[in-house]
């Protein structure tokens, strides 16, 4: 994945090593840096980030996590605000889900008086910084919380929505949808599909449906942020020989609790822009929620597979760093995982 130097520097307070020394520590620490290369005043590293740990690097926040981390530096992400809903003049939109294996977490935030336009300059620089097409203000801060924090959202036209119901479902053989980009898919059994009261208006996790396409025309948004089966979308993914950024995040699988942090982050994003009037409804189906796991670290148990001796208050503070919440015990620490690690769990 390829990351801009100038975008982590962001989320870090101090300043970032000079790209050379912070590709060298990356090499030694976590990942292979595959690619270092100028663009303009900002630096462009290309990070391959390992299989295990792509639901919380494949980002740009984690990326400066894991970089604070190694260097010693402190965090500085942007603070959001808890979701406030008014009353609205659209109808509740309802959501039924077919099973909650395949779709854990299902958030979405209903907003009335959308105004879309050209993104501002810092907003498109960013996306084009990465190689990323500037569209419009909605589409463009749905790609921009996607790099940020890495979890995927779309944005549905409300008004599109027929039945004012979306159901989330796996497909018939053969069903087809048109894609966002033009494209006719016809669609293996058991895909993951999102249909309303008509017709499918969407490819979850993947790709979003011509259907239910937001335009210059779109007054109120669904936009939502889920957590998608990760088996369920690499399998899709992989039958229909057709994948996009988004689909590659789900099927590495994604924390279920990063859902509503990005509709928050959106919802704070959306009032500094001055693009929707008002929240009008927040959605969050979460049938089975996902607990911070707690695991016991035993001193010489980590000795032996180093094969180096770490004293326990350092190794509580390495832990620390990585955002774990730890106690001093007798034989070792107890360490409360955060669940975006799911590698560690």
């Amino acid at each position: 994945m390829l990351y801009s130097a100038n975008w982590i520097q962001e989320y870090i307070k101090g300043t970032l090593p000079k790209p050379d020394k912070l590709a060298d520590l990356l090499n030694m620490h976590a990942f292979e840096v595959e690619g270092m290369r100028k663009k303009g005043r900002d630096t462009l590293l290309d990070i391959a980030v390992l299989p295990n740990r792509a639901h919380d690097c494949l980002n740009h926040v984690g990326m400066a996590r894991e970089i604070a981390a190694i260097a010693k530096l402190k965090l500085a992400i942007p603070k959001t605000k808890v979701i406030q809903t008014q009353k609205g003049t659209v109808k509740p939109i309802k959501v039924r889900i077919q099973s909650s294996e395949l779709v854990p977490r299902y958030t979405a935030l209903v907003i009335e008086g959308i105004t879309l336009k050209k993104s501002p300059k810092w907003l498109a620089a960013r996306l084009q910084t990465v190689g990323m097409n500037s569209i419009n203000n909605v589409v463009d801060l749905t790609n921009f919380i996607m790099l940020e924090l890495g979890q995927p959202l779309h944005a549905f036209d409300y008004d599109q929505i027929k039945g004012s119901e979306m159901t989330i479902r796996a497909a018939q053989k053969d069903e087809k949808l048109e894609t966002l980009d033009g494209k006719t898919l016809s669609l293996p059994k058991g895909v993951l599909v999102i249909e309303d009261a008509e017709h499918l208006i969407d490819l979850a996790g993947i790709k979003g449906g011509k259907m239910s396409a937001i335009s210059m025309n779109t007054k109120n948004i669904v936009l939502q942020a889920a957590n998608f089966n990760a088996e369920a979308i690499y399998r899709a993914k992989s039958q229909l020989n057709y994948t996009t950024q988004a689909a590659d995040l789900y099927s590495h699988e994604i924390d279920p609790n990063l859902t509503m942090l990005a509709l928050e982050r959106a919802a704070t994003l959306l009032s500094e822009l001055g693009i929707g009037r008002k929240i009008t409804q927040l959605l969050d189906i979460y049938p089975k929620k996902v607990q911070p796991k707690r695991i016991a670290l035993r001193m010489q148990f980590l000795e032996s597979m180093l094969g180096i001796s770490i004293p326990q208050k350092e190794a509580k503070q390495i832990l620390e760093s990585l955002d774990c919440k730890v106690n001093l015990k007798p034989q070792g620490l107890e360490t409360l995982v955060p669940t975006r690690r799911i590698d560690l769990a």
